[in-house]
């Protein structure tokens, strides 16, 4: 395994200009301390069941003002994609860092109802892998709630993603019903 770069040094084509399948024209780039308002309106725009599954609450304003203040591209790499100047999806790569995890890393994504099944989704998280791939890291992880994220497991399973492991009812539904977490790896030697 060869030595890895910082994240932070592979962002010079940003932003640019990707076209969804529907011929909407997006700009991605990496989120910046400026997006605070913006990344808060976009989350409270998100359905509260789709919210439900995700790791903190991204409703609060004090998350989003630490996402947007804290910003260290090489722990964490979020990307926006925007039309016009609101932020219509959210896409980032958690990379591990230290020891037996430092040549990993985690992909999660969020795209705003009206913009789902344009292949933004797939193009975010093609977007993080490349960069991913060009840091040197080995494989990326996905984390993914049965019957809930249909449309995440899609997306990760056109790039190649394949389910490693399956764990029978281990999160919550908001009504109370149990879902299974499903999780997938891409060896990134495929990009």
């Amino acid at each position: 395994m060869g030595e890895l770069l910082p994240t932070r040094l592979l962002l010079g084509g940003y932003p640019k200009a990707l076209t969804l399948t529907d011929g909407t024209t997006v700009t991605v780039r990496p989120l910046q301390p400026t997006d605070q308002a913006a990344l808060l309106a976009f989350f409270r725009s998100i359905p509260t069941e789709d919210r439900w599954w995700l790791r903190e609450d991204v409703s609060d304003p004090e998350v989003i003002r630490r996402w947007t203040v804290d910003l260290d591209y090489d722990r964490v790499l979020p990307l926006v994609a925007l039309v016009e100047d609101r932020i219509v999806a959210d896409a980032t790569l958690h990379r591990r860092g230290y020891g037996a995890r430092h040549h990993l890393g985690e992909l999660r994504v969020v795209v705003a109802p009206a913009y789902r099944g344009r292949g933004l989704a797939y193009a975010l998280l093609l977007e993080l892998c490349e960069i991913a791939a060009a840091a040197g890291l080995a494989k990326l992880e996905a984390e993914i709630v049965a019957r809930a994220q249909s449309g995440a497991l899609e997306a990760v399973e056109q790039l190649g993603f394949r389910l490693v492991a399956t764990i029978p009812e281990h999160l919550v539904g908001p009504d109370g019903t149990p879902h299974d977490l499903l999780f997938l790896v891409y060896p990134l030697s495929e990009v």
